[in-house]
């Protein structure tokens, strides 16, 4: 059988961005987590956090202090 050829419906673009994760209604961070990858789909984080399958979150992202012009 041949391999099968995968393509993504969008472009990932590698990243970096730190977020801190928080449950909904909750004022506690359950824990920090790094997105890693963003498409025009979704994203990929990665966590050390053990959360459970299909538990919404909330992330706070913590972007860097840069300015980016636009043209």
């Amino acid at each position: 059988m041949p391999d099968k050829i995968y393509k993504r419906k969008h472009v990932r673009i590698p990243v970096t961005i730190l977020v801190d994760l928080y449950t909904p209604y909750s004022a506690v961070s359950k824990g920090r987590a790094c997105i890693v990858n963003i498409s025009l789909g979704g994203m990929a984080i990665e966590t050390e956090v053990e959360i459970p399958l299909d538990t919404e979150l909330h992330l706070k992202i913590n972007l860097p202090e840069v300015v980016i012009p636009f043209d």
